[in-house]
């Protein structure tokens, strides 16, 4: 089955709210081994609307439209898709009750304009929405399920949850699974050319490079009769991608280099972090494994920093130093067991207007060596 998802909605067009249902629903569709090929947004506008709405008909199986079922005139999502479908709407009076009930349970005055959420396919199934007053619908026909769902996340979420995840598991008996393998220190073009020829011929699993906020990732996607088969191919693959990345790899499914660090080092582990004009960067990072740390906003001399830090072996596990040098690399200790490492190194290069960039650039790196250090 090939699924679109249909975002309604003209405050999305403008940037006023950002479409977190859309990723969100990719993904339990994901789940469900239900592909979805296309994403489109469309604002609240009758012609634009009914193109849309026919055009994914034409090319997916399930549809899912999310916005526009509420009570304002701008609100014309039902209607539009009983124009397309050729199928009534009628009026439900258990819903209209239940719109009411909410109201009265909410405290506020229901007007008039509520009574269109009362208004169903004759032929669909209802969604009950108990977090808002418009309910969601489903309509199988012509050989095709069109599913509405209200605009926002927090009647959407648990109604696809509790209602729509159960009604889509009958449609596709595969089960679909992914896991992310997470990279430091290499960049996406080389890690596509040691493995181009996997990206372009494998079908199961699939993979895939992607980068975000927290560096670089491999994607390994799998599809099977259960989680375990889907799994067991996944991990075949992800010992393939080690043989080749393992001095890169930080992690599996734990996206922030900080968290894979602390998955690491044992119950108790004293670490010490001082900083200098590095505005504190990775103390912030390391707060939540850290036991204690010190940060000057500026000192001049680099081995003061190194000097100070050996002074303290015998109270720490881990000893870690980081300033910025005026010239504007950086200078970094860490002293852990018989292990010592002081390194200067520019993370400017390419980044001379992003200090945000240049500083997650010189903590990553720092954390990174940690982690090593920690699993040798």
């Amino acid at each position: 089955m090939n699924s679109e998802i249909v975002s309604v909605g003209t405050e999305i067009l403008l940037g006023e709210v950002v479409n977190t249902n859309a990723s969100y629903l990719s993904e339990r569709l994901a789940e469900l081994g239900i592909n979805c090929f296309y994403h489109t947004v469309v604002g609240d506008n009758r012609e634009r609307m009914k193109l849309t709405i026919k055009k994914a008909l034409n090319r997916s199986d399930l549809i899912i439209l999310t916005g526009g079922l509420g009570p304002t005139y701008d609100d014309i999502t039902k209607e539009l898709v009983s124009e397309v479908m050729d199928e009534p709407l009628v009026f439900d009076e258990n819903i209209l009750k239940e719109i009411k009930n909410m109201f009265i349970k909410t405290g506020r005055i229901m007007t008039e304009n509520n009574k269109r959420q009362a208004y169903v396919f004759e032929n669909g199934y209802i969604l009950k929405n108990h977090k808002g007053t418009a309910p969601g619908l489903i309509l199988e026909k012509n050989d095709k399920v069109i599913i509405l769902l209200p605009g926002p996340p927090k009647e959407l979420i648990p109604m696809f949850e509790e209602q729509v995840f159960p009604y889509l598991m009958r449609f596709n008996d595969l089960t679909l699974r992914s896991k992310h393998v997470y990279l430091h220190g290499i960049g996406e073009s080389q890690v596509e050319s040691m493995f181009k020829e996997i990206m372009e011929e494998y079908t199961n699993p699939t993979l895939a490079t992607y980068s975000d906020e927290n560096g670089l990732y491999l994607r390994i996607t799998a599809s099977g009769q259960s989680e375990y088969e889907c799994f067991e191919k996944i991990d075949s693959l992800i010992k393939v991608i080690k043989r080749q990345l393992t001095d890169y790899i930080y992690s599996v499914d734990i996206p922030k280099l900080e968290d894979a660090f602390k998955s690491k080092v044992p119950s108790g582990f004293r670490l010490f972090v001082f900083e200098s004009n590095t505005d504190g960067r990775l103390l912030h990072r390391l707060s939540d494994v850290m036991v204690e740390g010190r940060y000057l906003k500026k000192i001049n001399e680099e081995k003061r920093m190194i000097l100070m830090l050996e002074g303290m072996l015998d109270q720490y596990d881990m000893l870690v130093g980081l300033m910025r040098l005026e010239s504007g690399s950086f200078l970094y200790s860490i002293r852990y067991q018989d292990h010592k490492i002081v390194e200067e190194v520019d993370f400017d290069r390419g980044y001379r207007n992003d200090e945000s960039e240049i500083y997650r650039r010189a903590t990553s790196h720092v954390i990174k060596a940690m982690f090593d250090l920690v699993v040798i």
